[in-house]
């Protein structure tokens, strides 16, 4: 697989379309939790064969394909009489699905994050930079995080979770205002 391949699906492949991957499933499944199951074999089935995905092709259309066929198989599993089985009314759900796949997709979106994150990184102690550095960037257990910066363990475990927890709504609330500004 040559290497921009690997690196599209990366960044594209579940952050980038799993909101109208979702919604175009949605649409043909009734029971929600069926629906978001078929999402995440969809993403799976995806990642696993993403050496016969050709990158000159719109990926939406082959993350539908994918979910068709994986609906097709889901009803069939079910016995039961499809929502949806109009090849007509499935045909416009890929329309729609491709047009809201196309406001998903954003070209600086791997850019767009790295900012953000370096934006919310500075707004944490250093501390907290510390322990995330080595814990994330080094890989190492909380353990040996906890003896580096003279903590205890567990109060490594606590400042690691709050910084997450703080980081990724910090994040939301960049991305949020890049958008909207």
């Amino acid at each position: 697989m040559r290497e921009e391949t690997t690196g599209f699906f990366e960044r594209t492949l579940v952050e980038q379309n799993q909101g109208w991957l979702a919604a175009y499933v949605h649409a043909m499944v009734e029971d929600p939790h069926a629906a978001e199951d078929i999402v995440q074999d969809v993403l799976m089935i995806a990642w696993r064969d993403r050496a016969k995905f050709d990158t000159a092709r719109s990926l939406g259309a082959w993350l539908r394909g994918i979910a068709k066929n994986a609906v097709r198989e889901h009803w069939r599993r079910a016995r039961r009489q499809a929502v949806v089985a109009d090849p007509d009314v499935i045909e416009r759900l890929d329309t729609l699905a491709a047009d809201s796949e196309s406001g998903w997709l954003d070209p600086d979106w791997q850019e767009r994050r790295g900012a953000a994150l370096r934006h919310c990184l500075r707004r944490v102690s250093q501390k907290v930079r510390q322990a995330l550095t080595l814990k994330y960037g080094t890989r190492l257990s909380s353990k040996a995080v906890a003896q580096r910066l003279r903590m205890q363990a567990t109060a490594v475990d606590v400042a690691l979770s709050r910084a997450r927890n703080f980081l990724a709504t910090c994040m939301e609330q960049s991305l949020a205002a890049t958008r909207e500004g």
